[in-house]
């Protein structure tokens, strides 16, 4: 039986191109995510991520093992996230929408709160 690999992927954009990016991040008061994903089971990962060097602006990932989603983001400089209690890690598509805004963080998974 062949054994099958999850292969990683990446998206790299010119300097110019990122920072338009991360000032259209800056200027919006709220945006949201969109991700189809599926994901096998016990497995962990970054579903996406918007970073430039080493400074994390917006990471969204999964635990199959602790089976909660987690969102990372830097507030006033300083490293934040938060984590949601959902299991996708089941082999199944899913559906995420993550909407962010100045005051509020809303996590949908399959058009469910």
């Amino acid at each position: 039986m062949e054994k099958v690999r999850d292969v990683g992927r990446a998206v790299h954009a010119p300097a110019h191109i990122t920072e338009r990016v991360v000032q259209l991040f800056r200027s919006k008061s709220e945006f949201t995510f969109l991700a189809s994903i599926q994901q096998k089971s016990s497995t962990s990962g970054v579903i996406f991520s918007i970073h430039e060097s080493e400074h994390s602006y917006f990471e969204l990932e999964s635990s199959g093992v602790r089976e909660e989603i987690r969102y990372h983001y830097r507030f006033k400089g300083k490293p934040r996230s938060e984590s949601f209690p959902y299991r996708l890690a089941d082999g199944l598509w899913h559906k995420i929408a993550l909407t962010i805004s100045a005051s509020h963080l809303l996590l949908h998974v399959d058009c469910n709160r």
